[in-house]
Formats: C-alpha cells, structure tokens, sequence
C-alpha cells in the first residue's frame, strides 16, 4: 500500500514537472516572439517617421500649405526640407516655391493696404461722421483680423471725438471801432476738420466797459446775429481780415461768441445742438 502510494507521488510529481517544462518553452517563444515583434513595429515606425520627412513628402505638405493660403507655415516646411537636402532637386524645387510665396506675400500686402487706403478715403468723403464711423466699422466686420485693425480704430475714435466737437476752434473774439466810431465784431478761428468750409452762423453776445449786455435799441437784446460765407481749408485759421458791424449796440467794447452751425463744401452741415442754452447762459454778464 505504502509502495502503491509512493509510487502515484512520484509519477504525480514527474507529471507536474514535465507540464511545467513544457509551459516555461512555450513562455519563452511568446516572449520571443514578442521582443521580435516589438523590433519589427519599431522598425516600421522610423520608416514611416523618415517617409513623413522625406523631402519630397514634406515637399508635398508646403504644397498643400501654399494652396491654402498658410504662406507662413508653407516657408517654415520648406526651410526645413532646404536645410535637410542640400544640393538636391528637390531643395532647388523648395527655393523656388519659397520664391513663389514671397512674391504672394508682397502681392497679399499690396492689395490689403490698397484696401485699407481706399477705406480710409471713403470715409473721409462721408458727409457726416456717423457715416464716416459706420464705413470704418463695416470694413472691421469684413476684416476683424486685418493688420490695419488698430490704426482703423483710432480713425473711429478720432471720428468719435469729431463728432462731439465743433469742427471750427474759435481762437479769440474782439472789438475795434470803425472810422466814425461804430463797433465791429471779430472773431479769429480755425477749421480743425479734414473737410472745407464755407459758410457758418455764430451768435455775438454784446457788453459793455461794465461788462453789461448792450442790448439793441430795437428788439432790447444784445444778440447779434453773424454769418460768414468764406471759404476755410483745414487746418486752416482765419478771421483776422474780416468782421461784422454792430448795428444797434453802439457802445459794444467787448464781446462773446457762440458757434451754432457749419457748412461743408460737401454740403454737409454740422449743428451746435446747445447753442440756445450756452447763448442764454453767457449773455448776462462778460
């Protein structure tokens, strides 16, 4: 019993070994296997990675770059392949395409300033400065990424601030006297717009050496109403040659002014929305 016991023991054991042997050949030809084909894959992959930067692929993508309008990134690919293939067709090929493309950028860059300028002129010839805004707004919707975006929003916030502001700069504002001693209006001012005037209305508030209103002996108001048809370019400052007569207030010395509207040659006017409040609010006393 106890040999028949031994016995199935050791054919037990010799089993277990012989399963394990067998299971340890076949692990290590898997692992064989598999270190084999990591090799391979790893082989495949810098064949594929050197095919992708082969010059002529390469070649192909700044191609493909090109065509779609990225000229920027096309010279960045073509620089690379110039550099990896010297003294090659395909690197007099790239020096070409790269020639190509600058030529491209040149012509991009002429007709984007070509535009800008034809919209800054446009502007400039609107008859109001909203409408001049809304010329300039309108290109930045068509254009929100242009080069130009920044010097075009100072031009709308110079509109803005031209909009807001009287187009003509009123300097000074005097008296002299003619030869039989009746007073005359002066105002010396300047055209601060890009367009050309030619005629404006101002109020003239008249006082006295005591700084009191000289009304009209008529109508009891010392309003005087001024109109001038002269021309004035801008930038241009002017008044100095001309002036108005008093009629009425004779003893005028000194005088206030109050700009209450503008006419272009372009025909349009800009008008003082306030200037009824400001000319009550400084008539009373210099």
């Amino acid at each position: 019993m106890i040999q028949r016991n031994l016995l199935f023991f050791i054919s037990a054991f010799l089993s277990v070994a012989i399963l394990t042997s067998c299971n340890k050949k076949e692990l290590e030809i898997v692992q064989k296997e598999n270190i084999e084909l990591k090799e391979e894959v790893n082989r495949l992959e810098t064949e594929l990675s050197d095919l992708k930067n082969s010059g002529e692929i390469r070649f192909k993508q700044a191609v493909s770059e090109k065509d779609k309008g990225n000229y920027q990134e096309a010279i960045q690919i073509l620089d690379s392949v110039i550099e990896g293939n010297p003294d090659t067709p395909i690197q007099k090929s790239s020096e070409e395409m790269k020639n190509q493309i600058a030529g491209l950028i040149e012509e991009q860059t002429k007709q984007k300033e070509d535009e800008y300028n034809g919209v800054i002129e446009a502007a400039s010839n609107q008859k109001s400065y909203d409408d001049s805004i809304e010329v300039l707004n309108s290109y930045l919707k068509k254009n929100p990424e242009e080069s130009y975006k920044t010097k075009v929003d100072e031009k709308i916030k110079e509109y803005k601030g031209l909009k807001n502001k009287p187009p003509l700069e009123l300097l000074k504002s005097w008296v002299t006297f003619n030869s039989i001693g009746n007073p005359e209006a002066r105002i010396r001012l300047k055209n601060i717009t890009n367009k050309s005037v030619d005629a404006f209305d101002v109020k003239i508030l008249t006082f006295d050496n005591y700084n009191q209103p000289v009304n009209h002996y008529l109508y009891k108001e010392n309003i005087f109403s001024g109109v001038s048809q002269d021309i004035i370019n801008p930038g241009i400052t002017t008044g100095d040659n001309y002036y108005w007569t008093l009629h009425g207030h004779d003893n005028t010395t000194k005088i206030k002014t109050v700009l209450v509207r503008v006419h272009f040659t372009d025909d349009s006017v800009w008008e003082n929305p306030n200037w009824s409040q400001e000319v009550e609010k400084q008539r009373w006393s210099f």
